[in-house]
């Protein structure tokens, strides 16, 4: 068991990218690290993870570093309205 306060709480994946490092006792220090380091239910996830082109890879991890805590919500959606066209 850890101490409280020696790994950041995880409450909400919209914050992912501001919290690292991952998994309950903070033994992952990247996100492809902590998919890697899981098993159990997630072992088929865990594989499937693994067996993808390195491009699939970059992308999924692309798409979990943008989740993250917004900084300013109102700018922040502001803006990614005007992305989204």
């Amino acid at each position: 068991m850890f101490s409280y306060g020696t790994v950041p709480p995880r409450c909400a994946y919209h914050a992912l990218s501001d919290t690292a490092p991952y998994l309950h006792d903070g033994r992952a220090l990247t996100l492809g690290q902590a998919i890697l380091m899981h098993g159990g239910e997630a072992q088929p996830q865990r594989d499937a993870y693994a067996a993808l082109p390195d491009a699939d890879k970059a992308a999924i991890l692309r798409f979990l570093r943008s989740l993250r805590t917004p900084r300013d919500p109102a700018k922040d959606i502001a803006a990614r309205l005007r992305s989204d066209g």
